[in-house]
């Protein structure tokens, strides 16, 4: 066998190992794909939101809790100062230079646009913290449903952690 031959020959078997090691390769890949694709999650999604949000009233019905809410956009800084402009209600004050400065009071502002109301369910162990309560000033504290609806006369801005559909927590927004 001459040397042309035997490199030709050599050539041929590696060629012909790449091969087979390629498509050893894409067989343990294609193997790893199906068994990734047919894994399946043991737990549930969870649809999450928060939303802040003015509660107008609490009720019961077949020992459940339910409140209806009105949803608002609790903006702060330069966002609050934008959407106060664009509603024609941001404060101004005129520098020495003759700028005209926006502001808005607290540096927070609150948008309802919309005031479509919601009936919102209350989970059975829904957590309600209120700030400053007078019981421990300066504070969250943790509530009970009575409580809260005895303060929803000082109409508190308050954020709603939702899961499924159903309140999990309600938390009163602070404000200066």
């Amino acid at each position: 066998m001459n040397k042309k031959n035997l490199l030709l020959l050599l050539t041929i078997i590696v060629i012909s190992c790449k091969e087979k090691e390629k498509q050893l390769l894409k067989t343990k890949s294609d193997e790893y794909k199906t068994e990734k694709t047919t894994i399946k999650p043991e737990s549930k999604k969870i649809a999450l939101e928060t939303k802040h949000c003015f509660v107008k009233e609490v009720t019961k019905k077949d020992e459940k809790y339910f409140i209806i809410a009105d949803y608002i956009d609790f903006l702060t800084n330069e966002k609050a100062v934008e959407k106060a402009k664009e509603q024609g209600e941001a404060e101004y004050d005129i520098s020495e230079k003759g700028d005209t400065i926006y502001f808005v009071y607290n540096d927070y502002y609150i948008s309802n646009v919309n005031p479509k109301l919601r009936t919102l369910e209350l989970s059975s162990d829904v957590k309600i913290e209120l700030w400053n309560y007078p019981k421990n000033n300066g504070l969250f504290n943790k509530v009970s449903i009575t409580e809260f609806i005895d303060h929803l006369k000082a109409e508190p801005i308050l954020i709603l952690t939702i899961e499924n559909g159903v309140v999990t927590e309600m938390k009163e927004q602070y404000t200066p």
